[in-house]
């Protein structure tokens, strides 16, 4: 019994280091020379359509569609922007609206009824 034991934990010993190794993952560095809005990144979220989105420290909500950047800031001009270019959290729900925690508050952001750039 020990044996079979033995035998059994070498076995699965082999196995597991055999497929331990993943495929190779690419993995593409993004700065403010590819058009980030800044280099302090508080918070990302990758939404349902593939867009990336990057909660900044300071500097406003950054939308990556894997070839550019287009950022979201407060405008002070503009009750319907954001309340702060601060963002700590983002979050989608199940229909599609992107919710963004900024320093002064709860944010909202419809696709359907504001577009985006």
């Amino acid at each position: 019994m020990k044996n079979i034991i033995q035998l059994f934990l070498t076995l699965f010993t082999l196995s597991t280091n055999l497929f331990a190794q993943a495929d190779s993952i690419k993995f593409n560095h993004l700065t403010v020379d590819n058009g980030l809005s800044e280099s302090k990144v508080q918070c990302i979220l990758k939404d349902r359509y593939g867009f990336m989105w990057f909660g900044t420290g300071y500097n406003g909500l950054n939308r990556y569609d894997g070839n550019k950047f287009v950022i979201y800031k407060n405008d002070p001009n503009d009750p319907h922007s954001f309340s702060s270019n601060i963002n700590y959290k983002l979050f989608e729900d199940r229909e599609g609206t992107l919710w963004i925690g900024t320093r002064n508050g709860l944010d909202r952001l419809d696709r359907f009824t504001r577009p985006l750039a």
